[in-house]
């Protein structure tokens, strides 16, 4: 999706995503997922930038597969400390996984 920030926006937004999977087990708990990142760019731009959190008194690249964000309903949300510069950007979450393990995610 994309969004505008205008001066005056709010220096965070909530983003919240979904496990399809979330019956079964829990994001951090999936044998191949390493990490379920946020990114996003301006319209326009070729190169992704992570998305950042602050978790306790730390900021960090966001992660919904952390292990403390998802909920028993399969919702994580995540506090995104929005970009500074006045634009409209795109994002997207993108899952990294291992390449061990057994390729349908379902078993």
């Amino acid at each position: 999706g994309s969004f505008v920030i205008n001066e005056g926006y709010p220096e965070k937004m909530e983003v919240r995503v979904y496990n399809p999977d979330s019956s079964k087990r829990a994001m951090d708990k999936a044998p191949r997922i390493q990490e379920v990142v946020l990114e996003y760019r301006k319209v326009g731009d070729l190169d992704w930038n992570t998305g950042r959190t602050i978790v306790g008194g730390t900021e960090q690249n966001i992660n919904f597969a952390d292990g403390n964000s998802e909920d028993p309903y399969g919702f994580s949300a995540v506090e995104w400390i929005l970009p500074t510069e006045e634009s409209r950007y795109e994002i997207q979450v993108k899952t990294q996984c291992t390449s061990d393990g057994p390729p349908d995610m379902h078993q």
